[in-house]
């Protein structure tokens, strides 16, 4: 009876793992095949929108002479004179004054910036852009339609892009002056465990610089503002000036 017992319990316990593994896959393939349609209706909204812009590519530059040395979308140097533009009702570009093209915001809270060094916009509604070129083309980068960061390096020619795919949420309490913050190096580790590592590095090296600091004094307290650390997983892409990904790496973002 006894070992019947002891099977019955071994068995329930195999039965219920065999259950947890075979839930955990049914929702993998659940949000891999989620996500395949995301981007599917990401791409065919995209082509949509890349269609009315070459159409609209071809007006501009009649409008436009200054224009006309750029071979098709394909430009490298930056065009003196382009600007974002965005009110309440419009968002699009303007090239010295004057409107290359302009779409309605839907009454979203819409956001036009330049990219700096370029001629490349990106829209932001809240957290999350969208790249735009000036005849108002939609940049997908891997994919992505919706990134949360893009800068222009000029020195290396290539863009770094950061797209978050969850919230950030807090990594540590510890708190660490502000003139420690930006003593990282990054800000993008391989794993929350890299970045914990060199945050407590850094509020170790802040602690031994205040006591030798004031060694020897008396009533010094060491005042350190109140920055939690948060971090937030998600995709660093770099890219080149036509978009193609140069270097790709999933792991964590972090602010204070």
């Amino acid at each position: 009876a006894e070992n019947n017992r002891r099977d019955e319990i071994l068995a329930a316990k195999l039965k219920a793992e065999a259950d947890k593994l075979e839930k955990e896959r049914r929702e993998q393939l659940a949000a891999e095949e989620a996500e395949k349609i995301r981007k599917a209706e990401s791409i065919a909204r995209t082509k949509k929108e890349a269609d009315e812009a070459i159409s609209r590519s071809s007006e501009i530059r009649s409008r436009f002479k200054q224009l006309n040395n750029i071979k098709g979308e394909e430009y490298e140097e930056e065009i003196s004179g382009l600007e974002a533009y965005n009110d309440k009702d419009f968002f699009g570009v303007k090239l010295n004054g004057d409107f290359l093209w302009r779409k309605t915001t839907d009454n979203l809270p819409i956001q036009m910036q330049k990219i700096i060094g370029t001629n490349y916009f990106i829209a932001y509604n809240g957290s999350k852009g969208k790249v735009y070129n000036l005849y108002g083309k939609p940049i997908l980068i891997d994919g992505e339609e919706w990134i949360d960061e893009i800068v222009f390096d000029k020195d290396n020619n290539i863009f770094k892009v950061k797209v978050l795919e969850e919230q950030y949420t807090l990594a540590s309490s510890d708190e660490l002056d502000f003139a420690w913050i930006n003593e990282h190096e990054v800000d993008f580790y391989k794993t929350k465990a890299d970045l914990l590592t060199v945050h407590n590095a850094l509020i170790d090296a802040a602690l031994a610089a205040h006591k030798k600091r004031y060694a020897g004094t008396t009533g010094a307290i060491l005042t350190l503002g109140k920055r939690d650390l948060h971090a937030a997983g998600g995709l660093s892409i770099k890219a080149d000036l036509k978009f193609n990904v140069l270097e790709k790496n999933r792991g964590y973002f972090f602010k204070y």
